[in-house]
């Protein structure tokens, strides 16, 4: 059977011979696609597997103008863009005294002196570059 036959019997007759027939022919396209776009390849395993549940939803919606193989292909694009984005709006950088490194202590330049050239360079900017600095920092 073609993909689109497998899909109007699946749609039809809800028979997960069908759609399983669907996901053995097209999940290496997928997983190679998704890979591309997270890199590691648990990932991609995992966001492989939520584009055939995504697949699920939506096969009814297919309408056959284009080949099947090209309209899971944007479906998974879509999805793995989707990923890619919450993904970068959840990255939070937490704050872990433990993960910064010791203070180095050269005895050559202690950081009472360190400090004091801080302040002393500090004081001779003007203003506004002396409050960008503060308040990037």
């Amino acid at each position: 059977l073609t993909d689109e036959e497998l899909v109007e019997r699946f749609v039809q007759t809800n028979q997960p011979a069908y759609f399983q027939s669907l996901y053995q022919r097209h999940y290496q396209m997928v997983y190679r696609l998704c890979r591309r776009h997270v890199h590691q390849s648990e990932e991609a395993r995992d966001l492989a597997q939520e584009v055939f549940i995504r697949l699920l939803c939506v096969l009814s919606s297919y309408t056959g103008i284009a080949s099947f193989r090209s309209w899971l292909y944007r479906v998974a694009t879509n999805h793995c863009l989707d990923h890619v984005r919450r993904r970068r709006q959840v990255n939070i950088l937490y704050y872990n005294p433990m993960l910064l490194p010791e203070p180095s202590r050269n005895p050559a330049c202690p950081v009472e002196e360190t400090a004091e050239k801080l302040r002393l360079a500090m004081k001779r900017l003007n203003g506004s570059d002396r409050q960008l600095l503060m308040d990037y920092y």
